[in-house]
């Protein structure tokens, strides 16, 4: 398989995977998504400060925006459009880390790339995502390529690629601003946690940290000479809270946690337990969602790998692949220790890296194992990649259907007041929306003070409580719209 093959494969196999996700019949834009379609809106039509009123870090917004009008399409098409490119830089930035990672010989490549490709295309996790509108896309795109950069960096000791590193760590923060502690932190522990001379560990630093420096400065002088240059940062300002509060937020949690446990599930001869059940609580939760994550055949496969050691980096790129991975788990744990929870999102980017060892496991499986096995591996891969194209999840045709029927029944000028940002983006139509914890009662009567035309309900199958709640002080639902597993939205008209 030629290169200028293997691209056109990866190119056109996610556009078409890109467009299964999208129009699968029960398929419905992503809260997140509806926030960022909102603030590119808000971009659109007041500039910078309009969309930084909505989101404090708009760059995804803005990007869209900008696509939009390029190529003359509705926002919601131009963020799936920008996101089946990043989903293409996220393929060829993996099959580009393994490579240079551990080079493979002429003989073996066309077989190498092959099996990456088919690793990387149907992986489950990936393609449960690809119908979201998420600004993670882009820092995944972009931070694969960063390692890559990093590596070359390690390996030539040219200037070039560590301009290459900045760039693409720095253009990943645009979208996550975990890349500013990976562009932060990750050469500094390349270079000297390595058997190196002294010099080049000081030469491959500053190649590294010139773009930032410069950058840093520049930023300085931005904030000294305006008045509200400290306002202007947006969620920079996280990095400054988590450096001043970010032990503190975790002990308070994790103390808090403890607390409950002690005395809301144990005992009283069993509270000395609860700082042991909080801490294997924890790294079980993580376990687990790492597996999940990964997919359990994928788990599988990788710990093979591991221990038949498959994947070996060469000197140049070990220790970027294993800072990689630390920072990841670092930073994945430090979340889990404050919010005490995990999603498959957040965990992608350390499974692309521990992707890496899949390709290099299959050729091994290939050339020394039998051939059923190997057929059997490769069979199981595909079957399980092409299911994860169907959404096996709960319908979300019944929030289209809300939207729609609001849509109709509304006047021009009326407002809608829901707690589902997703049914008020399909109703096209001027909607206010309130946070899950507020009182029913104070929710209606504010509906009615400002005249707000429709109280639109988000209800999950489970909140019972709810559903009792809205009866009680609201009667009888307007409309009520609901899905195969009972989630439901309940409608009631106010005038």
């Amino acid at each position: 398989m030629q290169k200028q093959q293997f691209w056109l494969i990866i190119i056109l196999a996610n556009i078409v995977l890109a467009f299964i996700a999208i129009s699968d019949p029960i398929h419905a834009i992503n809260s997140d998504g509806v926030l960022y379609l909102q603030t590119a809106t808000a971009y659109l039509q007041g500039g910078w400060r309009a969309a930084m009123r909505l989101y404090q870090w708009p760059f995804y917004s803005i990007l869209i925006a900008w696509v939009s009008q390029i190529c003359h399409c509705s926002l919601e098409l131009a963020a799936y459009l920008i996101n089946t490119i990043f989903q293409i830089l996220i393929c060829l930035g993996l099959f580009g880390l393994a490579c240079k990672a551990r080079p493979i010989n002429d003989t073996h490549k066309p077989l190498f790339m092959g099996f990456a490709t088919l690793i990387i295309l149907f992986y489950p996790t990936l393609n449960h995502h690809r119908d979201l509108i998420i600004r993670d896309f882009g820092y995944w795109a972009f931070s694969l390529w960063g390692w890559i950069y990093l590596i070359q960096l390690n390996e030539n000791q040219r200037f070039i690629n560590g301009i290459q590193f900045n760039l693409a760590m720095l253009i990943a923060s645009l979208f996550r601003l975990e890349g500013i502690i990976m562009l932060l932190f990750a050469p500094i522990l390349v270079f000297t946690t390595q058997q190196a001379p002294v010099i080049k560990k000081i030469a491959g630093c500053l190649k590294a940290y010139t773009v930032t420096l410069i950058l840093f400065i520049a930023g300085l002088f931005y904030v000294y000479m305006s008045s509200n240059g400290v306002n202007n940062l947006g969620r920079l300002l996280e990095i400054k809270t988590q450096i001043d509060e970010g032990v503190s937020l975790i002990w308070q949690q994790l103390w808090q946690a403890k607390y409950n446990i002690a005395h809301s599930v144990l005992t009283p001869n069993a509270i000395d337990s609860a700082g042991p059940l909080l801490i294997g609580g924890l790294v079980a939760v993580y376990i687990k969602m790492l597996m999940a994550t990964l997919t359990l055949l994928y788990s599988v496969l990788l710990i093979i790998s591991i221990w038949k050691k498959q994947f070996l980096p060469t000197s140049s790129a070990k220790p970027v692949i294993h800072v990689a991975i630390g920072l990841n788990i670092l930073i994945t744990i430090i979340f889990l220790m404050q919010a005490l929870f995990l999603t498959e999102r957040y965990l992608l980017e350390l499974s692309f890296l521990l992707l890496l060892w899949l390709p290099f496991l299959l050729l091994w499986i290939y050339q020394r194992q039998k051939p059923w096995i190997f057929s059997a591996v490769l069979a199981v891969i595909i079957l399980i990649g092409l299911v994860s194209l169907h959404n096996f999840g709960p319908s979300k045709i019944y929030l289209k259907q809300t939207g729609y029927w609001l849509n109709q029944h509304s006047p021009k000028q009326g407002v809608i007041y829901t707690n589902s940002l997703q049914v008020g983006y399909y109703a096209q139509h001027p909607f206010v929306t309130w946070q899950n914890s507020e009182n029913i009662q104070q929710i209606a009567q504010e509906a009615r003070q400002k005249k707000y035309i429709y109280l639109v309900f988000e209800i999950k199958a489970n909140n019972t409580l709810l559903k009792e709640q809205l009866t009680s002080l609201l009667g009888k639902p307007t409309k009520i719209f609901m899905n195969n597993k009972a989630d439901s939205v309940w409608i009631y008209a106010t005038m």
